[in-house]
C-alpha cells in the first residue's frame, strides 16, 4: 500500500478521535467512514473504522449531555455502520473473522441481537454452521 494511503487513513483516524473527544459523534462517524474508504488489501481499514465507531457508540451511551433519544439515535447509527463495515472487512478478507471475534472492543457488540446474523457468518463456512 502506498505511504500516502497509510498517512490518509491515519489522519482520518486522528480526526475521528478528536471529534469523539469533542462529543461530535456525527463527525466522528463521518471520519471513520471516510477512513474505511481508504482501501487496504487486508481489509483492516474496515475493522479499524468499526472499532472507532464502537468507541463512539460507547462514549455517546455514557454522555450525560445527551438526552436518551439522542444517545439511542447515535447508537443505532453507529451500530448499523459497524455491521456494514465488518461485513465489508470480512468480504475483503475472511481471515479477519477470528481477529474480529477476539477483539475486546468488537466482541461485546457481536453478542447483541442486531449482530446475530453477522456473528453466524463469523463462525466459518456455511457447511460448518449447518452441523
Amino acid at each position: 500500500m502506498p505511504a500516502y494511503r497509510i498517512a490518509l487513513r491515519g489522519h482520518y483516524s486522528v480526526l475521528a478521535r478528536i471529534c469523539l473527544g469533542l462529543h461530535a459523534y456525527e463527525d466522528a462517524l463521518q471520519a471513520a467512514v471516510e477512513m474505511s474508504k481508504v482501501s487496504s488489501s487486508s481489509g483492516q481499514a474496515y475493522v479499524d473504522a468499526a472499532k472507532l465507531l464502537a468507541q463512539s457508540m460507547n462514549a455517546a451511551s455514557k454522555d450525560a449531555q445527551l438526552d436518551f433519544a439522542r444517545r439511542e439515535q447515535i447508537g443505532r447509527q453507529c451500530s448499523a455502520r459497524i455491521a456494514v463495515l465488518l461485513r465489508q472487512g470480512l468480504d475483503s478478507n475472511p481471515k479477519l473473522a477470528e481477529k474480529i471475534k477476539s477483539d475486546p472492543e468488537l466482541s461485546p457488540l457481536l453478542a447483541r441481537s442486531e449482530f446475530r446474523t453477522l456473528l453466524g457468518n463469523l463462525g466459518g463456512t456455511g457447511a460448518e454452521r449447518v452441523h
